[in-house]
């Protein structure tokens, strides 16, 4: 049976490659995740199965943890391609080292998977400006007005004593004198 362009197109469709995998090998002190909480975590952040045989696997994870005086120190190496890359964490709590761990295996995966999935940053708020300062009021270009001076009022007449003229005269009386 001969096998048609639709058909074959068809076949070659279904034939998607296989997801990368990721082979971890997880070592930590009691207290501490255990690998298949840190092999969840890498699965829900990279979306990528995580998987026992390191044949499988696009990318392995090695990880070991050990206490120190701080409390914690992590040792990651990670094999793909031929190319080997190691990672040492410290922290004070174990969970932030599985945490970092599962994160840094991811981002070593796809980084610019893991960039377009996180989510955008908050942009800063904005500064209000500062208000302007007030303007000054504009000059008057006419003065004001002087206010007209209130009109006194007429002082009372002072009293006046006017003194008449002295007259003099000069008199001669005529009279008759008796003698007696």
């Amino acid at each position: 049976m001969p096998l048609s362009i639709s058909s074959l197109a068809l076949f070659v469709g279904l034939a998607q490659p296989a997801s990368p995998r990721v082979a971890l090998d997880w070592q930590a002190p009691e207290g501490c995740p255990d690998a298949a909480a840190v092999g969840q975590s890498v699965e829900t952040l990279s979306g990528v199965q995580v998987v026992a045989s390191a044949d499988e696997a696009a990318l392995r994870a090695e990880a070991a943890v050990s206490r120190t005086e701080a409390g914690f120190a992590l040792a990651l190496t990670l094999r793909t391609n031929g190319t080997t890359q190691v990672r040492a964490l410290e922290a004070t709590d174990c969970a932030v080292i599985a945490r970092a761990a599962a994160l840094v295996v991811t981002v070593a995966l796809d980084p610019v998977e893991v960039a377009t999935r996180m989510p955008e940053p908050e942009p800063e708020p904005e500064l209000e400006p500062e208000p302007a300062p007030a303007p000054a009021p504009a000059p008057d270009l006419e003065p004001e007005p002087e206010p007209e001076p209130k009109a006194e009022p007429d002082p009372e007449p002072a009293l006046v004593r006017r003194r008449r003229p002295l007259e003099l005269g000069v008199g001669a009386s005529v009279g008759v004198a008796g003698r007696a």
